[in-house]
């Protein structure tokens, strides 16, 4: 432990100049490249610690606040830089007897006072008696909090209470260790609290928690705590000074695991907010309820805009101006239900409509057509060409969708890294001949464009366009605690599928939407259809998914032209991620009730697209 002693004259020339000294001739001690001379040094007074030299009169006061020598050599031989010791300011007799009445400890009887005042065996008293230590940034802030009965350490810069073990050849470290003059003190049952700076913003993002939190984690058996300035003063001695209550401040000092288990929720929220976030600039905003874009004519075109505004249908004018100027338009999707009702919407043939009608392949091969992306490759239906799509507009609706689904979905899984070069090449063409390629999600982010970017290679800047628009009636909406039902651990969404009877008996018609189909699937559309057969018997129920929108004998046989007068003749209607998206459900007076059983087979934005299937804004369960 360092003690802090005053010095002048030749002892302070000596330490400041370690290669010199006072003795030698005056003629080399001028020539000699030094940190300040001997006439200066016998005319300053300075306080020393360790070597590291802080002048408080003479001279070398206007020359800077601290003077440092290069270093020392411990016992050991091993070379110490003089500026990453702690300093262990000397203290008064009566600041130890603050410091002892706050903590209810007698200090020894008669203890030593040297020449300066200074009470001798202080920090070995706090040592051993397992006083709480504060560590705080700068001898004036250290002393600050000694004058105030708390025992604190000087750090010479936040991050100084530790040491870097190895350092990779880049210079970053990767092993840390406490500082041994703080390891003294890390003894089981003391606190340790960092007492850094305020910095205005966000507490987490700041310099000083992070040295904090870096530091405590070093301390292997002492409870690291860190407080929290409220602010605007800058150091705990402004505080101080402008009558804030340091005591109250340090009361609230929080465990660092707790504040770690606060930082990592805040960590994670922030993560996710900036990892959806759509951040590129806006080169057009709006508030429309159904969007009415002035689309550029060429390039990549981002629109973010709310489920239910239209975005499908705005991009009607947009197709057939492209074909009017004999540009080809294609469509792409993750559903076949979705892209058939885009290629509805835009007037161009879907693909198995191509290859079973000699007149709709013709007029794809002239006016484009639309496929899902599992079949962009050159041994798919399509037999895919991405050169053959110069100058063309191609649209990807949900795009957020599309390419999760093309980047994880087990559909694309035998052709994906040829569906990815297709991709690639498509982009490349598109863009640089002056092509228009749309990108439109009500959640879209920065993933999709920057993927795109990043894929197709081209450093080009995104028209991105936002519709701040929002429904002016919002859902209801209850979450059910599935996995801890009746003491039990895996999930039962019995509580929901009760609801949904109970609101079928009472007279009312649900939606539900689900993520799967298949029967070995416990809460797949087909096992949910047997359920409320059973449960709701005489209900009129229609099963809408994969197998059933393929099957012309089904009622739900391409349905998506027509949901809104299908759907109006069911009680229940079961939806599988067949029809999660891209789909309007505008029934108004019908459904009472949407219901939502997902078991983690889709990504989150399409969980919440297929539960905005149902525009109106009834009850979400």
């Amino acid at each position: 432990m360092a003690q802090q002693r005053s010095i002048k004259g030749a002892e302070l020339f000596e330490i400041l100049n370690p290669k010199v000294t006072a003795t030698q001739s005056g003629t080399g001690v001028r020539a000699g490249k030094v940190r300040a001379n001997l006439d200066d040094c016998m005319e300053s007074v300075a306080l020393e610690c360790h070597g590291r030299v802080k002048v408080t009169h003479g001279p070398l006061a206007k020359k800077g606040k601290y003077l440092n020598s290069n270093g020392y050599y411990d016992n050991a031989g091993r070379y110490i830089k003089i500026d990453c010791r702690p300093t262990f300011l000397r203290v008064p007799l009566r600041i130890w007897q603050k410091v002892a009445d706050r903590y209810g400890v007698s200090i020894p009887e008669n203890p030593v006072i040297d020449g300066d005042g200074a009470a001798i065996g202080f920090w070995g008293w706090v040592h051993d008696n397992n006083i709480p230590v504060k560590c705080a940034e700068g001898e004036k802030k250290a002393g600050c909090l000694l004058t105030l009965g708390y025992a604190a350490i000087s750090l010479n810069g936040i991050w100084m209470g530790r040491r870097v073990i190895y350092r990779e050849s880049d210079g970053k470290a990767i092993g840390e260790k406490l500082h041994e003059d703080l390891q003294e003190f890390d003894t089981p049952g003391r606190e340790i609290t960092f007492t850094f700076d305020w910095r205005e913003g966000v507490y987490f993002q700041s310099v000083e928690f992070k040295a904090a939190r870096a530091t405590g984690e070093l301390l292997e058996n002492a409870i690291a705590k860190i407080t929290q300035l409220p602010g605007p003063q800058k150091g705990i001695d402004d505080f101080c000074v402008a009558g804030g209550d340091v005591d109250a401040v340090m009361s609230a000092a929080r465990n660092i695991d707790e504040i770690q288990k606060q930082f990592f929720l805040w960590l994670g929220k922030e993560t996710r907010k900036k990892a959806w976030a759509l951040t590129h600039p806006i080169a057009w905003e709006c508030n429309q309820r159904y969007l009415d874009i002035p689309y550029p004519d060429s390039g990549l075109i981002c629109i973010k805009s709310p489920k239910g505004t239209g975005k499908t249908y705005a991009l009607r004018k947009l197709a057939a101006k492209a074909q009017a100027e004999n540009r080809k338009v294609l469509v792409l999707t993750h559903r076949i239900v979705l892209g058939r009702a885009i290629c509805q919407v835009v007037a161009i043939p879907w693909i198995e409509e191509m290859n079973s009608d000699s007149d709709r392949k013709l007029e794809g091969k002239a006016l484009g057509y639309g496929l899902c992306i599992d079949s962009l490759h050159p041994t798919s239906q399509a037999f895919f060409n991405p050169l053959a799509w110069e100058g063309a507009l191609i649209i990807l609706d949900e795009a957020e969708q599309i390419f999760w689904h093309a980047l994880n979905s087990a559909t694309c899984k035998e052709h994906r890294q040829a569906i990815l070069a297709s991709l690639k090449l498509l982009l490349q063409t598109v863009l640089n001949s002056g092509g228009q390629l749309v990108l439109q999600d009500a959640d879209l982010s920065d993933y999709s464009i920057d993927f795109v970017r990043e894929l197709s290679g081209i450093d080009i800047k995104p028209w991105t366009a936002v519709n701040h628009w929002q429904p002016s009636e919002p859902w209801q909406v209850k979450f059910y605690d599935t996995q801890h039902v009746k003491g039990g651990t895996k999930d039962d969404p019995s509580g929901l599928l009760k609801d949904s009877v109970d609101q079928v008996t009472f007279g009312g018609k649900i939606w539900v939407s689900t993520d799967s189909q298949k029967a070995k699937s416990k809460y797949g559309s087909k096992n949910l259809e047997k359920y409320y057969r059973s449960r709701c018997p005489g209900k009129k129920i229609l099963r809408i998914d994969a197998e059933t929108v393929a099957n012309p004998e089904h009622p739900a046989y391409q349905c998506a032209e027509k949901i809104n007068g299908l759907a109006a003749l069911y009680d229940i209607v079961i939806c599988s991620p067949s029809l999660a998206t891209g789909v309007s459900v505008d029934l108004r007076g019908h459904f009472t009730a949407v219901f939502g059983v997902y078991q983690g087979a889709t990504s989150d934005n399409e969980v919440r697209q297929s539960l905005a299937r149902v525009r109106e804004p009834v009850s979400r369960f």
